[in-house]
């Protein structure tokens, strides 16, 4: 990994734990990939090769392409946050519409901590997070 992947992950993870930082205590929004960074800058490199071909997830773990990817993906080797606290909050506000979601019936606009569970589970985010954050501030 070069430096400049690791100072690029680096700060963009620093926007990640923001973002959730803003979720949990600031009455913050989550859009999902939509305020992302890491999602934001990671999402063209991670589904498609420099050629511009689709690329299988689980090829990218067996080979080794120099292609950019997420630290997310890099630790959970799934897309999408698969396999991190990410997916149980998604799970968890996607069943509660009702009480979570934000905007109009036909135009979602993201979704808040609305209860104590979804702040559980949006806390879990905000601390897997910092602790990518601080695992990449130790490698430098």
């Amino acid at each position: 990994m070069s430096v400049t992947k690791v100072n690029l992950d680096r700060w963009l993870l620093e926007g990640a734990v923001d973002k959730w930082y803003q979720i949990c205590f600031a009455n913050g929004v989550d859009r999902g990939g939509q305020n992302c960074p890491l999602c934001q800058h990671y999402n063209e490199y991670c589904c498609t090769t420099t050629d511009g071909e689709p690329v299988n997830f689980n090829d990218l773990i067996d080979n080794n392409e120099n292609i950019h990817r997420c630290p997310v993906f890099e630790e959970s080797e799934l897309s999408d946050c698969q396999n991190t606290p990410y997916d149980q909050w998604n799970r968890y506000v996607k069943a509660r519409t009702t009480c979570a979601r934000i905007g109009r019936e036909k135009r979602w606009e993201g979704w808040k901590v609305s209860d104590l569970r979804s702040l559980y589970l949006a806390f879990n985010e905000y601390c897997y997070l910092k602790r990518l954050l601080e695992e990449r501030s130790e490698d430098v």
